[in-house]
């Protein structure tokens, strides 16, 4: 997935397999996502973007985001859940998505640590 992908994404507004959250819902909506995400037919979180499909930007260092990130994803499920990360530079700032793989069966039910 690549940016032009995601602004795809961005105008036809969230979805079962689109999902935008700001950066101040992490880690507990964003993970909350990601498990549906992975428990169904996979997806895309995208963090930046307001509900209403406004650029909203990521203030956070790029590379701080990208390590809570991975760690998040590492450790903080059941299991480790496969996503392939994406950064873009906007205007307004980061946008950081996490294409989620449809890890659903045989895999074990995704759920998030108590966050």
């Amino acid at each position: 997935m690549d940016w032009p992908d995601i602004l795809r994404r961005v105008q036809e507004k969230e979805s079962d397999v689109t999902d935008f959250k700001r950066w101040e819902a992490f880690p507990g909506q964003v993970g909350k996502a990601v498990c549906a995400m992975a428990n169904t037919r996979g997806g895309v979180v995208v963090l930046g973007i307001d509900d209403d499909g406004r650029i909203a930007g990521v203030a956070a260092d790029p590379d701080k985001v990208q390590e809570r990130l991975t760690s998040f994803l590492q450790t903080s499920m059941n299991a480790p859940v496969s996503a392939r990360p994406g950064l873009y530079r906007t205007p307004a700032g980061w946008v950081r998505f996490c294409d989620v793989m449809d890890e659903a069966l045989p895999y074990p039910q995704f759920y998030c640590e108590e966050i």
